[in-house]
């Protein structure tokens, strides 16, 4: 966790004696809460791209829209024979950077693990998303001192490339106090 780079443009997630608590939710219980609904508008941008699994040249600024981006992560499905499946952060949004304290751009998300359990839960579903190659989401909650201090909704989506195989995972994670 050395390496990352420290971002600071206010307070981070990841102070001393913050504690995160995340879970996986299904796409009901996502529709029913509305801090989903970030979440829930990248999804239907994803349904509308061509295929199965959208091939990963159809993400642009332009197809994900402007309001988005600062919450938008790309991942690269990085498998080296004997590993178990990782990813390596291409895109790690303005608003998440902030948020989390930390330029994660060009490292794998595996060097995070145990920073937090939010990180912990986002490996696994990542890897879930590969494997089923379906949406999942996450919900975070973040305490300090015993109270709630944030919490984030994400959606993880699968991305092809040019052989249909998923080469990347898409998303977004959006905040609430």
């Amino acid at each position: 966790m050395s390496s990352f780079k420290s971002y600071r443009d206010g307070p981070a997630v990841h102070e001393k004696g913050m504690t995160a608590v995340a879970n996986e939710v299904s796409f009901e219980m996502a529709q029913a809460h509305p801090s989903f609904v970030t979440a829930l508008r990248l999804l239907e941008k994803w349904n509308g791209l061509p295929g199965d699994i959208p091939h990963h040249k159809h993400i642009s600024p332009a197809t994900v829209g402007s309001v988005l981006l600062p919450y938008l992560f790309i991942m690269d499905v990085v498998h080296e024979e004997g590993t178990e499946t990782d990813f390596r952060w291409r895109l790690f949004g303005t608003a998440i950077r902030r948020k989390y304290g930390l330029e994660a751009t060009g490292h794998l998300l595996s060097d995070a693990l145990g920073l937090d359990a939010s990180i912990d839960e986002s490996l696994r579903l990542a890897r879930k998303t590969f494997v089923t190659r379906a949406p999942t989401f996450m919900h975070t909650q973040f305490y300090r001192d015993a109270k709630l201090y944030h919490e984030a909704q994400s959606v993880i989506l699968p991305l092809s490339g040019d052989d249909g195989a998923v080469t990347r995972i898409f998303g977004c994670t959006t905040w609430s106090n």
